[in-house]
């Protein structure tokens, strides 16, 4: 477990306010102002360092969504402002525990994680030292600290302390993506038109979940200029480069058509796989006897109003109805089922 408050501020990175999902995805959902939804993300980050493991991004248990609400200024339903920070991806619960999702690849995150690694680089250190020590046999080189360390007069390490006069920045957070990230950039780079800035698209992209990545990599796949008649900003979005896309989350704006389109597709693909029931040969004849049906039906009035054309002789009425005869040899004439005879002129039907 890391000490809780031994990281000293919350560190935010440049453009979160413009992010869309985050800031600005909180901002809208809340109804408040960007800046106050900055304000909501930070004091989020800050409890998780006043009150819980900093290097998992946990609360321990037994906090409450009333808690989080009370520490962030939250005055209406607790539950919404949790529910608000979760489609923002920054709060999940995982056991009735609170706990921040992409905590050890965010800024804050980071630099607590690389605290913890300090500590533990001198606690092994300092118990070497006292090992050496019982047994008398204290070895000739020391380790060196590693860069921007101190030590006090006792000999103890003080990781707190200031290379320079004033407050100490903290160092830079560990590169992120890693192979994952890596692989994910060879892929962009076959299948992306504009890629831009691989050392940050690789950052970006070892830290996207596997639903976002797939996002992207259906991104990639559509034409550049959308294709037909597509609205402007969606144009704007896939003419952007891959730093661009992915920096501020551009690419999280076409994720509701992206959802839509899967949700077809398991549609069309759980119509496709169902076995069609084979129709029994009663079921068939039924079938059969249904359409002649129809069919007739459908040209039994053109049928009599040729028969009621008073100019027609009777060679060409009995033509008509020879036609009718052939054509549906299993139904009872239209002329024979009518409530009343057909009379055309001195002829009688």
């Amino acid at each position: 477990m890391s000490r809780r408050g031994e990281v000293q501020f919350v560190a935010i990175r440049v453009g979160r306010s413009n992010d869309p999902r985050e800031c600005l995805g909180l901002a809208i959902e809340l109804k408040v102002e960007r800046a106050t939804a900055l304000g909501y993300l930070a004091l989020w980050e800050e409890m998780i360092l006043e009150l819980g493991d900093a290097r998992s991004g946990r609360l321990p248990r037994g906090y409450t969504a009333a808690h989080i609400a009370a520490k962030l200024g939250w005055k209406q339903q607790p539950r919404r402002l949790i529910e608000a920070l979760k489609r923002a991806g920054v709060l999940a619960t995982h056991k009735s525990v609170f706990l921040h999702p992409y905590w050890k690849t965010s800024t804050t995150g980071s630099y607590a994680l690389e605290r913890a690694r300090m500590r533990d680089y001198w606690r092994e250190r300092q118990a070497q030292q006292r090992a050496a020590k019982h047994t008398e046999d204290v070895p000739g080189d020391t380790t060196e600290s590693p860069p921007g360390v101190h030590e006090t007069s006792s000999g103890t390490t003080d990781i707190n302390q200031s290379t320079e006069s004033g407050a100490s920045p903290p160092p830079a957070p560990p590169r992120a993506g890693g192979s994952v990230g890596a692989a994910r950039w060879e892929w962009v780079l076959k299948n992306h038109k504009r890629p831009a800035n691989p050392e940050a698209c690789t950052r970006y992209l070892g830290g996207l979940t596997d639903e976002n990545w797939a996002l992207v990599q259906w991104i990639c796949g559509l034409p550049p200029g959308g294709g037909g008649l597509i609205p402007l900003w969606k144009k704007r979005v896939l003419r952007l480069d891959t730093d661009r896309l992915l920096a501020k989350g551009a690419f999280l704006q076409l994720r509701p058509e992206w959802v839509e389109k899967l949700g077809q597709d398991q549609r069309t693909a759980a119509r496709k796989s169902k076995p069609r029931e084979a129709a029994s040969p009663e079921r068939e004849l039924e079938r059969s006897e249904t359409e002649k049906i129809a069919r007739a039906a459908a040209a039994a009035p053109f049928v009599l109003a040729q028969l009621k054309d008073p100019g027609l002789s009777d060679a060409q009425r009995e033509k008509v109805k020879a036609r009718w005869r052939a054509a549906h040899p299993d139904v009872a004439p239209p002329w024979e089922d009518a409530a009343e005879g057909l009379a055309t002129g001195d002829a009688t039907v």
